[in-house]
């Protein structure tokens, strides 16, 4: 990895790479503003699940024509999966096992030149999800148990290949293959965003994992010791939220958070709803130390969404105590008739949107928080329009999402 040092607070920067007689298109980046500065505003794009063989990037080309000044990628960079015809085909016949394997994979996402511009137009703050190693994995927990020899090494691997090509300023795996990827970022005196990680550490997924499952015939859903992030990590959020000074406080992650629960129905146990004890934790410490202006960046199940995070519980009724805004994939496929059925079971969301894919982008100022969801008409060809599907607001300082139009 390339560092660069003593650079200016709050500035744009222009760069490139030359390697012998090569060199690098020219792109641009920009320096945060200095801890505790005062900021007016901030333009934030949010991705995340980019399933290469699925279809075209169509929605980069507007979040580069949006020019924000950050890009947040909430995970599923990558999928394991082989596949694809064309210029969408990956060059694996297997799911990769093995550095070299990982390496290509990464190469052929890498390649494509609306990724690339994406990258080149801004700086973007990574984290990962599942498949950055596999489907559902919980920790050193594969997915089945079947695939469990070998499955330390394969996760090692995957987390060398991850830090090797994403742009993070963390040292890279230790000896026993782990990689510290939780972190904030401090954007002046506006926001503060939390990075976090909800793969490494968190216990393995209740009942066996899956989706629609009877919450009556799964006990393991109340075990009170259940964590997403893991006892460091959690303990490492609640002090950085009570201390943050700033205007906005932000949680860049993975899973969604708003309870999607049917009657006696949880629509995924990998996401938060599997986790109801950590997830009760973290609200509750928002709550009992009278933090505002908290919200929670969620990618994962393809879908755009925005609700209120209400205690104790994230469900539909109780306190409103953060707010959560969930990108849809950049090609990853939506969810269909079970989307269709979450949507509109009354779940108390603000905006929900399973069958488009697209990106987020947020216009953040001291008093307001603005959302568009942006969605393309096809991730069938190679370029397509864009529109604004949904909008919401937050004002600061008051509890409770708005929709706009």
């Amino acid at each position: 990895h390339v560092t660069v040092d003593d650079l200016d607070p709050d500035t744009w920067y222009w760069y490139r790479f030359r390697i012998g007689d090569r060199t690098s298109p020219v792109g641009r980046t920009r320096t945060t503003p200095a801890p505790g500065d005062e900021v007016d505003e901030l333009r934030l794009a949010f991705a995340s699940c980019q399933l290469r063989t699925a279809g075209h990037w169509t929605a980069y080309d507007h979040l580069v024509a949006d020019e924000p000044d950050l890009v947040a990628f909430l995970g599923d960079y990558i999928y394991e999966y082989p596949g694809g015809t064309g210029n969408l085909a990956i060059p694996l016949d297997d799911e990769p096992q093995d550095l070299a394997d990982y390496r290509v994979l990464y190469a052929a996402y890498k390649r494509d030149p609306k990724l690339q511009a994406a990258h080149a137009a801004a700086p973007w703050v990574v984290t990962w999800d599942d498949h950055e190693v596999e489907n559902n994995y919980a920790a050193d927990a594969p997915e089945n148990d079947a695939d469990a020899d070998g499955f330390d090494e394969r996760r090692r691997a995957a987390y060398q290949a991850y830090w090797e090509h994403q742009p993070l300023r963390t040292e890279p795996p230790a000896e026993d293959g782990s990689l510290d990827l939780y972190r904030s970022l401090r954007w002046g005196d506006l926001a503060e965003v939390f990075v976090l990680d909800g793969r490494q550490y968190r216990t393995d997924q209740p009942c066996g994992g899956g989706v629609a499952i009877d919450r009556t015939s799964c006990d393991d859903l109340d075990d009170a010791d259940a964590t997403m992030l893991g006892t460091e990590q959690e303990a490492w959020l609640t002090d950085g939220l009570t201390g943050s000074e700033a205007t906005w406080k932000v949680l860049a992650q993975q899973t969604v958070m708003k309870a999607l629960v049917l009657g006696d129905i949880v629509f995924n146990v990998d996401q938060w709803d599997g986790y109801p004890a950590a997830r009760r934790r973290l609200l509750a410490s928002i709550a009992d130390a009278g933090i505002d202006n908290v919200v929670v960046l969620t990618g994962d199940i393809h879908a755009g969404g925005a609700a209120d995070l209400r205690t104790p519980d994230a469900a539909e009724t109780g306190d409103v105590v953060a707010h959560e805004l969930v990108a849809p994939g950049i090609s990853s496929p939506g969810l269909g008739p079970l989307g269709d059925a979450v949507a509109g079971a009354g779940l108390d969301l603000a905006y929900a949107n399973f069958s488009d894919n697209g990106y987020v982008r947020a216009t953040i100022t001291p008093d307001r928080w603005r959302t568009d969801f942006v969605v393309v008409d096809t991730i069938g060809a190679d370029t397509s329009p864009a529109s604004v599907a949904g909008t919401v607001e937050i004002d600061a300082g008051t509890p409770g999402l708005r929709t706009v139009g």
